[in-house]
């Protein structure tokens, strides 16, 4: 009886080879320039967009690497399945951005907080979302403008801030506000119920959607507007992906 070994040994060898070959792979290869530029434009357009439900990482990061798939900026078709460890390197470098610009986006809430509760002259709610919208500016376009929506959720997240402090337990705190948020709004949407326009919500009616404003919206005041708490459903995204 001829004697297998040899055969095994060889297609162990075979197998360690390939495991070789992939583990050089993966230490190669590096995420494309275009394809980085993509992931932090894209980060930036989501965490500053008034349809996102929450700012949890793992569920934004969902929804960038889902426009990945669908835009894949270069990338190979078939990236997500392949088993060489890109697309996890994609989804490590997704939530390290995530959580770089939600950090830039509390400083500079805080920053402005911080003006107003020293008496300084504070920014109004437009020159705010300026300020947020030039986040990454040295190293991506992200053309973001100012709109009402984008308004009002900033004076959204400053209020949080300003009602619950400034530490470690902001973007939780945020996100359990927001669930209250919208849990009023469907209410209020089921049973047809208009919403009496306040004054920041008259206020936020003149400013145009090319960014132009006629009346300035100061970061203490806050509106119910239904524009800027319609949260998206993971699928709703599909129009941003394909976009």
């Amino acid at each position: 009886m001829i004697s297998q070994a040899p055969v095994l040994l060889r297609w162990a060898q075979d197998i360690q080879l390939k495991d070789v070959k992939a583990s050089e792979s993966k230490r190669s290869w590096q995420i494309p320039p275009g394809v980085d530029k993509n992931l932090n434009k894209y980060a930036i357009r989501l965490l500053l967009s008034p349809n996102l439900a929450h700012y949890n990482n793992d569920s934004v990061v969902k929804i960038l690497m889902g426009i990945t798939k669908c835009k894949l900026w270069g990338l190979s078709p078939t990236i997500r399945m392949d088993d060489d460890g890109k697309w996890d390197w994609l989804e490590a470098r997704a939530h390290e951005l995530l959580s770089q610009h939600k950090s830039k986006i509390k400083k500079l809430i805080s920053y402005a907080h911080h003006k107003k509760s020293v008496g300084n002259k504070d920014w109004h709610i437009v020159e705010l979302c300026q300020h947020l919208i030039d986040i990454g500016i040295k190293s991506v376009k992200t053309n973001l403008v100012v709109t009402k929506a984008m308004c009002v959720r900033i004076a959204f997240l400053c209020q949080v801030l300003s009602d619950h402090g400034n530490n470690t337990n902001y973007w939780p705190n945020v996100n359990n506000e927001l669930e209250k948020v919208h849990a009023i709004t469907c209410q209020k949407c089921l049973a047809h119920d208009m919403i009496k326009p306040s004054k920041e919500m008259r206020q936020t009616a003149t400013l145009q959607d090319g960014g132009e404003t006629q009346t300035k919206l100061h970061i203490s005041e806050r509106s119910p507007l239904p524009l800027a708490f319609h949260s998206r459903s993971h699928d709703e995204w599909e129009g941003e992906w394909k976009g």
